[in-house]
């Protein structure tokens, strides 16, 4: 697995917005559309994800993950909307970057469900299993091109251990879920996968392990895979075409956050799982209305997040 810098300060240094002459915001968005130029090919890049970044180096590690999505760096008195739990909205960093999940759910799943989650989720996918892939057409190279055509789809088990030289040929899983990026661009070296999308499926990777599974204890494991809306991309591309230092930004429905609920208990195995306050700590992250804006007459619906990756080419069959 590859090593993931710190992600906020390396892709998004020079994608802060303006707000009038000069006046620069310190929110966290992607680079704007350069509009142009065409493309001049109509060729078909794709990249699989080998390794997310949950935030994990340090306890505040999810705040430098992600995107600003609700357009404020939410704080005492800014619009918000209400908390399922009726508890006051948490405050944001300054770049506004919206993370719930990453501070909310992924610990909760590390610490009482799958201690190595990020590790062995890493792991499958750097050994060939279940992925997601980033399928662009009209890319050339790293030059400034608007616009591109950009899809993220899953991609089934390699059945083998990849090459990672960009001839490893990943079939597509026709079945799953799309998410598609109908105008993207590549500015400033960054592919970016806009406007947000529309639902989907986010695969994170194989979790918990098989091992000892007549104890009647433990987790997994379990192929987890989250529903997703108003997913963004900035994915700056490498000399040797690469991704490093990607961002994801989305949104996941509350809904289907506790739907997942299901899977974890099947997963433990005889080992306690509470539904009941799994439930809870789901409905306290929900800090967001799925469709990314904030309104205090409406109760919040989704669970805002951020995750660094990396991506390697690769090649796709049906």
């Amino acid at each position: 697995m590859r090593a993931l810098a710190s992600v906020a300060a390396v892709v998004l240094a020079s994608a802060c917005v303006t707000h009038g002459p000069n006046i620069p915001s310190p929110l966290v968005h992607a680079p704007s559309d350069p509009g142009g130029p065409a493309p001049t090919t109509d060729a078909v890049t794709a990249f699989a994800i080998d390794a997310f970044d949950f935030g994990e180096e340090s306890s505040d590690g999810y705040a430098s993950l992600g995107l600003d999505i609700d357009g404020q760096a939410t704080a005492s008195g800014t619009p918000h909307c209400q908390t399922i739990d009726e508890s006051t909205p948490g405050s944001e960093p300054a770049s506004g970057i919206d993370n719930a999940f990453g501070r909310s759910l992924w610990p909760l799943i590390v610490t009482f469900l799958a201690p190595e989650a990020t590790s062995q989720a890493n792991a499958s996918f750097a050994t060939g299993g279940r992925v997601n892939l980033l399928v662009a057409q009209g890319l050339t190279g790293k030059a400034t091109v608007s616009p591109v055509v950009l899809s993220m789809q899953q991609g089934l088990p390699l059945g083998a251990q990849p090459r990672w030289d960009g001839t490893d040929r990943w079939p597509v899983d026709g079945n799953a879920p799309a998410l598609a990026f109908s105008r993207s661009y590549v500015v400033q070296e960054s592919l970016v996968g806009e406007p947000p999308s529309g639902g989907g499926q986010l695969v994170l990777g194989l979790i918990g392990s098989a091992s000892d599974p007549d104890a009647g204890a433990g987790f997994g494991p379990l192929e987890l895979v989250i529903p997703v809306t108003h997913v963004q991309i900035v994915a700056p591309l490498a000399a040797d075409g690469s991704i490093t230092n990607g961002v994801l930004s989305g949104i996941i429905p509350v809904s289907g956050a506790l739907a997942l609920g299901g899977q974890f208990a099947a997963a433990t195995r005889g080992s306690v799982f509470s539904a009941d306050s799994y439930q809870m700590q789901v409905n306290a992250a929900a800090d967001i209305l799925v469709d990314g804006t904030q309104d205090p007459s409406r109760t919040c619906d989704g669970i805002s997040l951020g995750l660094g990756f990396t991506a390697r080419p690769v090649k796709t069959s049906p």
